[in-house]
């Protein structure tokens, strides 16, 4: 297969839609448990091309969503957590698999009765990929799109979302992310991953548009940084442009290193 030029795509924290499956009962005890798949091969859309996250155990980084400390969030915020990921692994059907448990905080009562009454069962995983996990498995032709297969990557969190994520808004999923990676790709089997952050403007933005937004992604990253003493991280992403998306991924990031 021939060599691929240098190509650019937004990344940052990824998004995949998944649903609950069902409530686990101890002798008709409530628990708190759930049991969910939020993950397979399922080929998805994304605006580099379509993307195929592989479930061999060495392709799956699953240590995090194992260790008992993974969160479980409110729409992806980690200002939101509910609950806790208490255990993941991937089944033979090559099919990722999580155990969900609520807090008993206010928040998580509210969504965890929500759930029992069927008004929220949609599930959103938040994932990255590994440094060398992209791969090209089919080159398009005739204005088909590439086909990758991630060879590498890692779930950070699991969210109870109340709209799923639009596959089709592609990486990152907002279109305020600046995170970017930009990667070549050699053969099938071996690829260069590196990540480079780049401003992104909407020009279909009013000026009055642009600084309301501008004062709005401001504000929340502050927020944001101060809750998790992170302030002086909070002030550097301002300065620098990054979205507040961008920031809540390094957060997430942080707190996982952490543990």
């Amino acid at each position: 297969m021939k060599n691929m030029d240098m190509k650019t795509i937004k990344a940052g924290i990824l998004y995949r839609h998944a649903t609950l499956e069902n409530v686990k009962d101890t002798n008709g005890e409530e628990t708190r448990s759930f049991e969910l798949s939020f993950s397979s091969e399922e080929p998805v859309e994304r605006s580099f091309g379509i993307e195929i996250l592989d479930h061999k155990p060495e392709s799956v980084q699953l240590q995090w969503l194992k260790s008992g400390r993974a969160p479980l969030l409110l729409d992806h915020d980690p200002t939101k957590q509910i609950g806790v990921v208490e255990t993941a692994s991937i089944d033979g059907d090559l099919v990722a698999r999580a155990k969900i448990r609520f807090s008993k905080n206010k928040l998580a009562q509210n969504v965890y009765q929500d759930v029992l009454d069927g008004i929220k069962s949609n599930i959103s995983v938040g994932y990255k990929y590994t440094p060398t996990g992209v791969r090209l498995e089919k080159e398009g032709r005739d204005g088909q799109p590439n086909i990758y297969r991630i060879c590498g990557w890692q779930p950070l969190e699991v969210s109870i979302v109340s709209i799923p994520a639009d596959h089709s808004v592609g990486i990152g999923r907002s279109n305020n992310n600046n995170e970017e990676t930009i990667f070549t790709v050699r053969s099938i089997m071996e690829n260069t991953i590196s990540t480079n952050n780049q401003e992104t403007t909407n020009p279909n933005f009013n000026p009055e548009q642009i600084r309301q937004d501008e004062t709005t992604r401001v504000a929340e990253i502050l927020a944001l940084g101060d809750r998790h003493k992170m302030s002086v991280s909070a002030m550097d992403f301002v300065k620098q442009g990054k979205s507040l998306d961008s920031f809540r991924s390094h957060v997430l990031e942080n707190l996982y290193q952490l543990q």
